[in-house]
């Protein structure tokens, strides 16, 4: 995280606040029982104040997150955000590496670099090229519970948000991951259900599960009763 930090204070042209502090944290147990408890201070933010941010610096995209940096205050020449493109292959060729990959619109493209940065997600179908092997998740974490920026990356005290994850453990072929990942309208999603999204049957069965393996009161009455979750699979 600190890197994260020394990073924006470097790069960042906007120089916006873009987290929330945080002194310190606690390790409960499931009866709020404190079992071990940390000091310093931590920068809270969200992905989307963080993915704006780095956009509004790396191609002047604007957006409610981020306001536009003037075109004068960068100096590291063009960058392109090209979408739509999914990798086939990433291999050594020569000096440079090679990128093969399918565009919607064009077809199968190819290009050299210098550099590649794999940051295509928890299910990086290049980072599972170049190593090889899966890569997967056995967490004793049960959950993360921290306050992040509001809607549009609102920093104002009463209009942040509470960020309440839950680690559950499935295996990739288990039918119970399958049906987690199936919306209400019977579609399969790969990498991100929305919230609001998941068959009322199965958050019903996960309600019912988190109250048995989660923490006590207050922590099950942050749910909104009418609105279901987020779910991502993470490996």
């Amino acid at each position: 995280m600190n890197s994260v930090q020394e990073f924006l204070r470097t790069h960042d042209l906007s120089k916006q606040s873009y987290s929330v502090l945080s002194l310190g944290g606690q390790l409960l147990n499931k009866e709020l029982g404190l079992k071990k408890a940390w000091g310093g201070s931590l920068q809270m933010t969200s992905w989307n104040v963080l993915y704006y941010r780095l956009r509004a610096n790396f191609d002047g995209f604007s957006s409610e997150y981020c306001d536009q940096i003037s075109s004068e205050a960068i100096k590291d020449g063009k960058a392109v955000y090209d979408q739509g493109n999914t990798v086939k292959e990433v291999a050594y060729n020569n000096r440079y590496i090679k990128i093969s990959f399918d565009n919607v619109n064009d077809g199968g493209r190819t290009l050299h670099a210098d550099l590649v940065i794999a940051a295509d997600g928890s299910n990086s179908s290049i980072r599972s090229q170049i190593l090889q092997r899966e890569m997967q998740l056995n967490s004793k974490l049960k959950y993360a519970g921290y306050t992040i920026p509001g809607e549009n990356g609102n920093l104002t005290p009463n209009k942040r948000l509470l960020n309440f994850v839950w680690f559950c453990n499935y295996a990739d072929d288990s039918q119970e991951l399958a049906d987690i990942m199936i919306d209400s309208e019977g579609r399969r999603h790969r990498n991100t259900l929305l919230v609001g999204k998941m068959c009322e049957e199965v958050w019903t069965r996960q309600k019912a599960y988190a109250a048995k393996v989660l923490l006590a009161h207050p922590f099950p009455s942050f749910r909104k009763p009418n609105t279901n979750g987020e779910a991502r699979p993470i490996k």
